[in-house]
């Protein structure tokens, strides 16, 4: 595995956020995916030196619902598959540019939520967005939150000394 560990932990917190988020909609991931994040947790506090990112990369291939098939909960669903896969890609090439694909997945799913609440209090018409109702999506709480969160993760994970010791 290939990492840094200020990257691997802003990604750590981002997919937890995710998956956080998920679990407050009553939409589960499956146990090997919660058991992977721990496992990662582990790995970047020294406690644990590999993960079997070939096994849980075929599980989230395998668990991906078709985005034509798919409805809202399995596309917001998806979109932490597909954060998870770019943190598996980054951990097996060490690219930094998978960690800003992780985030910008985070930031797509609030935005994909956001989206979804205001078509419905619309009354469900699918309609192409103005460029104000645009902003208002990007002005909603859970994205900017998700932007503040994000910006935070990165200056504490450059203040983290002792790896062994940090928290999530």
């Amino acid at each position: 595995m290939i990492f840094r560990e200020t990257e691997l932990y802003v990604a750590l917190k981002c997919i937890g956020r995710l998956l956080l988020n998920l679990e407050s909609r009553k939409l589960t991931v499956p146990a090997e995916i919660s058991l992977f994040v721990e496992d990662l947790w582990l790995v970047l506090r020294g406690q644990k030196n590999r993960v079997a990112l070939t096994k849980i990369d075929r599980k989230i291939e395998r668990l991906i619902v078709d985005e034509q098939d798919a409805g809202f909960e399995e596309s917001l669903v998806n979109r932490g598959y597909y954060a998870l896969s770019c943190l598996i890609l980054y951990l097996q090439e060490g690219h930094s540019l998978s960690i800003q694909h992780i985030l910008e997945e985070a930031l797509e799913s609030f935005r994909y939520e956001a989206a979804n609440d205001y078509l419905n209090a619309l009354g469900g018409l699918a309609m192409v967005l103005s460029d104000s109702e645009e902003d208002e999506i990007e002005a909603d709480t859970r994205v900017s939150s998700e932007k503040e969160k994000q910006s935070e993760d990165k200056y504490l994970a450059g203040k983290i000394v002792d790896w062994a010791n940090v928290i999530r």
